[in-house]
């Protein structure tokens, strides 16, 4: 698995977990409302009670609306949301909903783990590309041989000296000519 795979799947994971904290907060409302909308549901005609009730009723609806989109978004959650809201038993739900919670940082945690440990690696092979680039000499910069860089400055010490030579001659010449 590689280095971006990992961090998709912890932030995947991270995101889950936080729509899990607010989703919390969205089911306990539900859970708390539920008997006012159930009331409401069983006489939709009886307008005292929608009245009377209007506040939790639109509460109701609007947190149940948020809960439908959570489970779209997580479908593996949706036994546990449904049955838990369905049968009323907030306590289990919430259990779930915390269990499952802290099975995601544990799965965070390991993904970190083994990313940190890949980082390492890389960094070690990484280290060892270089060092083995610079012993077979594949370094951008390729060193210069300190006898070929003896060589050239020899060579080019004679060229001055033939061309100092041929300066010192020309003079020599031009001297004779004027003399005679």
């Amino acid at each position: 698995m590689s280095s971006n795979e990992l961090r998709k799947e912890f932030k995947a994971k991270e995101f889950e977990q936080i729509r899990i904290k607010e989703n919390v907060r969205d089911l306990q409302i539900c859970v708390n409302k539920k008997a006012h909308y159930d009331g409401y549901k069983k006489n939709p005609n009886d307008k005292i009670y929608k009245m009377i009730n209007k506040k939790d009723i639109e509460s109701y609806e609007k947190t149940y609306a948020e809960i439908e989109i959570f489970i779209k978004q997580f479908p593996h959650l949706k036994n546990i949301v449904i049955n838990g809201l369905k049968q009323n038993n907030n306590k289990c739900l919430f259990k779930s909903l915390n269990n499952r919670s802290k099975n995601l940082q544990s799965e965070m945690h390991m993904i970190a783990t083994k990313h940190d440990e890949m980082k390492v690696q890389y960094e070690e092979l990484s280290k060892l590309k270089q060092n083995i680039d610079k012993f077979v000499n594949k370094s951008d910069k390729p060193k210069k041989s300190i006898v070929k860089e003896i060589e050239k400055d020899r060579i080019q010490r004679s060229k001055n000296v033939v061309i100092k030579q041929e300066k010192v001659n020309t003079k020599l010449k031009n001297r004779n000519r004027e003399s005679r």
